[in-house]
């Protein structure tokens, strides 16, 4: 059997595979939960990490640009980070909202920013910007 006509077969009934289709896989996917246990206590998200780590990336990135660029702001160090490290919460309506710190490279955070983002599109609204409230 000829394993390389096989594989391109594969390659191209995926390929041929209507958008639709996929787009429904991966919404069904973003519907199961991520079970994530630690030693002390198990946390279960609604949406996979890979998608939850995606949302924090454009979070910090609506942040970065709101607040003046790289050369003038960094988010605190937990948004470069995993996920799970971060504050966030899952929203009722599919959506996520990040909290975290930032202000000028190397100065200890002066800005709080309060970010939403639709994993279903990846849209970001910034709720809030601006001097930290309390920690």
């Amino acid at each position: 059997m000829n394993t390389p006509w096989l594989a391109s077969m594969a390659l191209g009934m995926i390929a041929l595979t209507p958008l639709s289709a996929i787009a429904q896989n991966i919404n069904q996917t973003s519907l199961e939960r991520t079970e994530i246990r630690t030693q002390t206590h198990t946390v279960v998200y609604r949406n996979p990490i890979t998608v939850l780590n995606r949302a924090k990336n454009y979070a910090r990135q609506a942040a970065e640009k709101r607040n003046g660029g790289l050369r003038v702001y960094r988010a605190e160090a937990l948004m470069h980070g995993p996920v799970e490290q971060t504050r966030f919460v899952e929203n009722n309506d599919g959506t996520v909202t990040f909290t975290f710190y930032g202000g000028a490279p190397a100065v200890k955070p002066t800005i709080e920013s309060v970010v939403t983002v639709a994993v279903n599109g990846w849209a970001t609204k910034i709720d809030y910007n601006g001097p930290i409230r309390s920690r």
